[in-house]
This record gives structure tokens, sequence and C-alpha cells, in this order.
């Protein structure tokens, strides 16, 4: 079917366009020559099995031609009226189409495309002459008329590329010879398409490369001026100019290098093959040992899997065959150290690699005060270790028992306003990279005191373990210094009237709120000169050591209140427990068994245990190591979280931040204190059954990018830990506890995390299982790490581990969640 679209007179501008787009759905490529300066179009058919039974028709140099689904339609000076009778009865039942370059491109109402901002001038003057015929065009170096801008935003300008598909010019003296050789191909082509076209563009590339191509130029139909007779243009849609080329199969380019191609996969298949049995061999040289189907289980009993291969290498060597082999395979080996993480965060169910026999310490630089170790050496052996060379690490965590691998991967911190978390005190590691093989990063020699930033060193100072396996660890090491202790119990309103004076004059303090009551414990410590020559003991010191009860009798005295409270619950419970003087800790679990989720009961407890703080002032000195590490309890739930709360040398009422404008909070506290009220009204107004304590800690901040108090070295952050004992093995009520727990948790983060930008301990967080909110946990994680920082350190856990073979559910639903 032949149509025919021609102007005498100068069109309406916009109705001329919205013609065309109620009749049409058309892409226009126009083509700049560079020999004489003229556009022309450039129009393709694709449908090689239409029926033409029109001849093709000579076009105007102000034509259009559309190419229909059944024909083609041309625009003729002669039979212009046959045509708009045409286009008048076919416009609600064919749908137009035309082709630029190959590609198939839809054009859309205008409220819909973007308009195009910048473009030639000179290419837009002969876009307006060929489709818009008529129109008045302005001199060379004046503004164009409105018309211009009407067809700006009907069609969107994508780009200008050369050697595009092409075809020929209906004015261009040379147009004949593009039109015989079907693709001629000009210097520049205008692309006139909607945004569509590029990605059916893609997926015809894709299709031409499997598919069989046809020689000659039928699969283009051109205008040659003055001809129509087709000569040297092919014969249209269905080859049905006289004067068309018979269409002939050719092979694709898949049939032609489909040979090659295989070879290669072969080569490649086999050099994989091979490296495959060599890392093999050379694994079952190494010492490692291997089980299968092997239980583990974390400290707090609170995770527990079984792993499908479980690997103990033995040496180096043997760690680093294991990563070679499991990224080859595309096996996952979460590496595990002591398993004390209570989230869990190292297991793996295809697979773990275990660093507990890698536990030596490699060498102590005694005038660098620097240790280097390897990742299974716990944090007491290292301790012992040092204390010959009169070292010790310059911060603890409570446990001792853990390994320096996740001792600092998973940012341990301990406490002390002006001490930094143990990943800061890490100045070079080995890292077994599972695509980059084994890296060392860290501080340069003669860099010690420069600010020198390497920002793959930062990241991996708090890995995760998904970056790499640390195979060597570096610590910054103190002099060996001994603290005196104080512990005493006060309540939450002197504490906010002495905490800008406590947090300054203690180089260790740590605050226990106890929930539901009016009793917070101070424990705070500072060095003491060791060096003094120690006077002989006056009266008073021999007076004390007599009078002093021993251990057994202390003990009594101060759980009294909580064996008291367990008598009138359990007498036969509280008989033994007195016959067999327990402890604070046993005591405590014997009580919450009773009823660990009934907000009366737990308050009772509470008090309770206030009671036995408030009968255990005193003072203790010892080594820093020994009076750091403290007894956490028996198996617990725990979620820690930090947050900044400005630097020592502000005071506090210039710290509340704009986050809290509007919250009846006095001006003269910082966010740390402002924090626990928030959270203590909370745990109130909620009847939550809060266990004890909740306990307050701070540390200066660190460069490391993923450590929760990443900050400048100077600034002040505070981690706070709340938490549920699980004092029973009845299973049911151990998953009521999480299950509340876990409420908890939610609460205090809902409440709470937006307005302090809490950062959650990463030996603690939990994955949301929830989708919604772990998009929102995986958000609340952007906005407090910064959305850049946060970025960086999965980019590089993508480099150094494409295959994700270091990675579990944990690492990779908070990290690469879409």
């Amino acid at each position: 079917m032949m149509m025919m679209m021609f102007y005498r007179r100068q069109p309406s501008r916009r109705a001329f366009v919205e013609s065309i787009i109620a009749t049409t759905t058309i892409t226009t490529s126009i083509t700049t020559r560079a020999r004489d300066g003229v556009a022309g179009l450039v129009l393709n058919n694709n449908n090689n099995n239409n029926n033409n039974d029109n001849d093709n028709t000579k076009s105007s140099t102000s034509g259009i031609l559309l190419i229909n689904r059944r024909g083609i339609a041309g625009h003729s000076n002669n039979n212009r009226q046959q045509q708009q009778q045409n286009q008048q009865q076919n416009n609600s039942q064919n749908q137009m189409e035309t082709y630029v370059g190959g590609n198939r491109a839809r054009v859309i109402p205008s409220h819909q495309l973007t308009l195009a901002q910048t473009t030639n001038p000179l290419l837009y003057r002969k876009l307006i002459r060929k489709l818009m015929p008529g129109v008045p065009l302005s001199k060379p170096g004046e503004r164009q008329t409105v018309a211009l801008e009407d067809f700006m935003k009907e069609f969107q300008v994508l780009h200008v590329n050369r050697g595009a598909a092409g075809g020929m010019s209906s004015s261009s003296p040379s147009s004949s010879a593009t039109a015989r050789g079907g693709r001629g191909g000009d210097e520049r082509d205008l692309l006139v398409m909607s945004k569509g076209a590029k990605l059916v563009g893609a997926r015809k590339r894709t299709a031409r490369f499997f598919s069989p191509t046809f020689d000659g130029s039928s699969n283009s139909t051109s205008v040659e001026g003055g001809n129509s007779d087709g000569r040297g243009g092919g014969g249209g849609g269905g080859g049905g100019g006289e004067g068309g080329d018979r269409q002939h199969h050719s092979k694709s380019m898949w049939q032609k290098y489909r040979f090659y191609a295989f070879m290669l996969g072969c080569a490649l298949s086999f050099y994989a093959y091979r490296e495959s049995v060599k890392e093999t061999e050379n694994l079952e040289k190494q010492n490692y040992t291997t089980e299968k189907e092997y239980e583990i289980e974390n400290w707090s009993g609170t995770k527990k899997v079984v792993v499908d291969t479980f690997t103990q290498p033995e040496t180096t060597e043997a760690l680093e065959a294991i990563v070679r082999h499991a990224s080859l395979r595309g096996k996952k080996i979460r590496p595990v150290g002591a398993a004390l993480s209570p989230n869990g965060v190292a297991f793996e169910k295809e697979g773990m690699v275990s660093l507990a026999l890698l536990d030596k310490v490699l060498h102590v630089d005694e005038e660098k005060k620097q240790v280097t170790v390897q990742p299974g050496a716990r944090v007491s052996d290292v301790t012992e270790a040092l204390r010959k060379y009169n070292l010790t690490l310059q911060n603890y965590a409570s446990i001792r028992e853990q390994q320096i691998g996740g001792f600092t991967q998973v940012g341990a911190h301990g406490t002390g306003a002006k001490i930094p978390p143990v990943d800061a005190t890490v100045v070079r590691m080995k890292l077994i990279t599972p695509s980059r093989g084994v890296i060392e990063l860290g501080v340069k020699e003669g860099e010690e005191d420069k600010k020198v930033i390497d920002p793959t060193f930062e990241a991996a100072k708090v890995g995760l373990g998904s970056l790499g396996v640390a195979s060597e660890i570096t610590l910054q090491c103190v002099d060996a210094y001994q603290l005196k202790e104080d512990t005493f119990t006060t309540t939450p309103e002197r504490i906010e009237k002495n905490h800008e004076t406590w947090i300054r004059s203690y180089k260790h303090v740590r605050y226990m709120w106890i929930p539901h009551t009016d009793c917070v414990v101070v424990v705070g410590s500072n060095p003491i000169d060791s060096k003094k020559k120690k006077s002989l003991p006056g009266f008073g010191t021999v007076l004390s050591y007599l009078t002093t009860p021993n251990e057994r009798k202390q003990n009594k005295y101060r759980t009294k209140p909580m064996i008291d409270l367990l008598k009138k619950l359990d007498k036969e419970s509280a008989k033994k427990a007195e016959q067999e003087n327990v402890g604070f800790g046993e005591l405590r679990d014997l009580l919450l068994r009773i009823d660990p989720l009934n907000v009366d009961h737990v308050k009772k407890v509470n008090a309770a245990e206030a009671e036995f703080w408030k009968r255990s002032h005193g003072t203790r000195v010892d080594w820093s190591d020994q009076i750091l590490g403290f007894d956490c309890g028996g198996q617990q739930h725990v979620l820690e979280v930090a947050f900044p709360c400005g630097t020592l040398e502000e005071k506090g009422e210039n710290l509340v931040s704009s986050a809290n404008a509007g919250v009846s909070h006095p001006s003269s506290l910082r966010k740390d204190l402002l924090f626990m009220r928030d959270l203590r009204k909370m745990i109130a107004e909620n009847n939550i059954p809060a266990h004890a304590p909740i306990e307050q800690r701070w540390t200066s901040g660190s460069s490391s990018i993923m450590s929760p108090s990443h900050g400048e070295k100077d600034s002040l952050h505070s981690w706070v830990g709340i938490i549920m004992y699980l004092p029973t093995q009845v299973e049911a009520e151990r998953e009521e506890i999480t299950a509340r727990f876990t409420e908890y948790g939610e609460q205090m983060r809902d409440a709470l995390g937006d307005e302090y930008l809490l950062k959650t301990h990463w030996a603690k967080i939990e994955l949301e299982k929830n989708m919604v909110r772990r998009s929102k946990q995986v958000e609340r994680l952007k906005t407090a790490y910064g959305k850049e920082n946060f970025r960086a350190f999965r980019d590089l856990r993508r480099k150094f581990d494409p295959k994700g073979v270091l990675m579990n559910e944990l690492i990779e639903g908070l990290f690469e969640s879409k």
C-alpha cells in the first residue's frame, strides 16, 4: 500500500508533528555528507517477507518515506490526493514503522520524551528542511523559529556515529553509488530516535551474530533522485521492484568462526583443568586436616552450623593453597577463629577454614614496640609472650580467649576515651585473597609518623574476613602497666553531673546501668607507677589485711540479697547454692531461669543485682590485661551499637546535635547520656524485660572505614550493649527469649537508630529476615558509615573475591543487597 504526504503551504507547526505521531511510529536518520553538505533520509526495511503490490515511487526532496508492515508508502507529487485518501483509511488500522541503521525505534508523545539540550544547528536546519517542508528557516547566525523547538519536543537526538548503515540522499549526486552498494555508510549519521531503540538495536546485533545475513542491498529501501524503477536500490520489502537483486543467504558470524571459538573454548577448558589439577596436587602436599559434616557452635550457644567441609591448616602455605583451591572451584571457605561472635559472622554451611592451629607469635620488635602474630594466636597467649619484653596491648575486650584474627577483623574495642579500638593498632598485615593471591598491606618503613593513607589497608583492617584471610598481623604495643581499679555505685542523676569529669580523669571507664532501678555501677581505672620504690606496709595496711574477710566470706556477704530472693522462689536451689557458695553469675542465671521474660520478676532480679554491686565497692591493683578482662556471665544474646558523641575538647553543652532539636533534652548533656536517657525511657514505656546490665563504654576514633567508631583520631565514640541471658537449655524457652530479644533490638533501632546514627558491632549484628526491614537496615548502614565508604568496601570485596568464596548469608545480605 502506498501513501503520500506533502504540504504546499506552511502547515500548523504543532498540528503537523501531532499528525505524524498519531499516524506513525517513526524514527528518522539524517545523513550529512561531507561532499556536498546536503542531508538525506536513511531508511532501511527489515521486513523481508512483506508483499509489495505497488511500484516504488519517486520521492521528492521534501518527502518522508515510511515503510509499512504490509508494503512501502512514499510521497509523490503526482498522486498526492490518492495518498491522502489512503492515509485516512489506514489511520486506525496500520502502525507505521521505520528503521534507522537496522534498529527499530518508537516515537512517543512529547510529554514522555526528553528535550535535547545541545546539538549541531546546521544538522537541525537540514532536519527541518526534510521533515517540515515549507517552514521558513532562519538565516545562518540567527535563532531558529519556534517550529524547530516544537520538533525538538517530539524527537530525541541521541548521538552521532560514524560509518553507520547508510542508504542514499534524495538530493545527493553521489547517492546512486551508495544505493547500489546497499551499505554505503556515511561519515556522519544523526540518529533521531527514542530511548527504547538502543535496547532493540542491541538485541538485533546479538541476533545477527547467530543468524544468517543477506547478500545485496535488498534489505534497505532507498530513494534515488529522479529514478522510479528501483535500479540499484533493491526491490523493496518483498523484492517487487524491477531492478531488485535476488537475496542470497550468507553465513552468520557464528557459523563463520564457530570452529575457532570451539578450539579456543577447548584450550581455555584444558588450561582451567590443568590449573585445577596443579592446585589439587599442591593442596595434597600441605599439612592440613579436613572433616566432613563437622558441627560447630558459638560460645553463647546462639548459633550452630553443620559444615560440609571444615578445614584446619597447620602452615601458612597450606592456608594459601586452600584459598587458591577454593577460588578456582568457586567453593566457599569462610575463615573462623574461636567462634566467640554472638551472631556467627564466621559461619558458612558450605565450607569453613579454621585458623586455630596458626597460633604462633612470630616476632617481637622491642625497639618499635610491635608484635607480629598469626591469626589464630589468642589474646591471652600474645599477652603472656609480650610480658617478658615488658610490653602489652593498648586495649582489651572483655574476653581474652579471642583470637587475633577475629579480634581485629570484627572491630573489638575495649574502653578508654583516649584509646582507639584494636583495629587502629594494626600497622601491617598479610592478606590471602582469592583473586590477587598474597598481598601485604600497612604502614611502610619510615612513614609511621606521616599521615600516609592506604585506602585498601584502611578497608582491610576491619574486613570481616570477606576481603581475604589474614595470615599475619602486626600490632602496635605499649609499655606494660598496672592499673588501680575503683568500683562503686551511683545514680543516673550523679552520672549526668559527674560524667564529663570521669571520662577525662579515668584512662579506662565503663558504666553498667541496671534497668528498672536507679543504680549505675561505675568501674574506672588508672595506671600506677610500678617503678616507685615500695615502702614497708604501715599499721593501717596490716590492720586492713587482718580484718578483711577471706574470699569465701566476701562472696557470701555480697550475694546475700540474691540468695534471699532465691529462697523465696526456689528453696531447694537456694539451699544448694548457699552450700556450694556459688558466684554472682551462676546465681543470676538461677534467678532468671524461673521466669526470664516476666517483667515483674526481672525487676526483682535486677534489684537484687543492684544490691550485690552496692556491697562490692572497692579497689584492686593488677596488670592491665587482668583488670580490663572480666567475666561476661553465662550464655546470652547481646546487641551492641556505637555512635559518635563529639570530642573530649568540647564541653557537653556544645554537643547536642541538630537531630535533637525540639526534643526536651537538657543542653548540658552530650549525646552518650542523652542516648541512655532515651533508652531507659523506651524500656520503661514498652515494659521490656531488660536483663542487667546495659554496659556503656567509650573509645576514640579509628581510621578503618568499616570500624563502628570510624572518625578522626581525637573523636569520641560511645558503645552501648543490651543483653538477655539464656539461663535454660529447654529449646522452646530459648526460642521464646530469642524472639523477645529480637523485638527488643528492633525497638531500640527504630526509636533511636536514625537520630543517633547507630552502628551495630560487626560481631553482634543480625541480618533482618523481613526483606522490607533488611532494605531499611542496609540503608541505615550506608547512612551511618557514609555511602562512599560503604561503596568502596563493597567494590574492594568484589575485586579481591569476585566469586564470593569468602562470603556467607550475613555478608552477602548486608553488602550485596539491591
